[in-house]
């Protein structure tokens, strides 16, 4: 077993006057002393897939960390992930389900109770160790997830006293797109898409691009 410790979280804390917050689990395993397996030395720095859709979606550059943060600053969104630290077998283990002995950023709460946050991205859903499970099982909010929550994507949510917009995004990757092609959201809208040349993902940039 190795143990991940976060590289960013204290080094990038929510910003109080942020509207929004993309929340996710942890990055792949990484030596602190050693970043060079990321694209970009930052949340999402290793795939840099959650840029490049986002990207695509704004139609601006976010190849660099400059270029990223730039961007954040002017959108007022900060960024921050559920899990401090946590153990897996193997540095090539990166699935959220194959995470052990996590670590949660308990102090999520504050920080958000602080701030001007109004809505929560959530990189991934509700399956294990997923970003929006371990937060509302931490929170104790699981009652306020409603049955139909997959018609829309968003929650809204009472979280101790403020009122909350919750987001889960599809995931960026382009392994998800099967399942994708398969969800509710998507065949609702699949005649738009169907004579495009990669339908699944102009579909995923269009949801971004609405829900950003």
């Amino acid at each position: 077993m190795i143990l991940t410790k976060h590289l960013y979280i204290s080094k990038y804390p929510i910003n109080q006057s942020s509207k929004s917050l993309i929340l996710g689990t942890i990055h792949p395993h990484n030596d602190i002393n050693n970043t060079s397996n990321f694209k970009i030395d930052f949340f999402y720095g290793n795939k840099n897939s959650l840029w490049t859709i986002l990207s695509e979606a704004k139609n601006i550059r976010l190849d660099t960390l400059n270029e990223i943060l730039k961007f954040l600053a002017q959108n007022k969104i900060s960024i921050s992930d559920m899990i401090l630290e946590c153990e897996r077998l193997n540095d090539k283990v990166t699935a959220d389900k194959d995470l052990q002995n996590l670590v949660v950023n308990q102090n999520l709460k504050n920080e958000i109770l602080k701030s001007d946050i109004e809505t929560i991205y959530f990189t991934s859903a509700f399956s294990k160790n997923n970003a929006a499970k371990l937060f509302f099982d931490l929170f104790g909010l699981q009652n306020q997830i409603p049955i139909n929550w997959k018609n829309t994507y968003e929650i809204n949510i009472d979280f101790f006293g403020k009122k909350i917009k919750c987001v889960i995004l599809l995931s960026p990757s382009g392994a998800s797109n099967i399942g994708i092609s398969r969800s509710k959201i998507y065949l609702n809208k699949q005649n738009l898409y169907e004579d495009l040349k990669t339908p699944v993902k102009q579909f995923k940039i269009d949801f971004y691009k609405e829900k950003f």
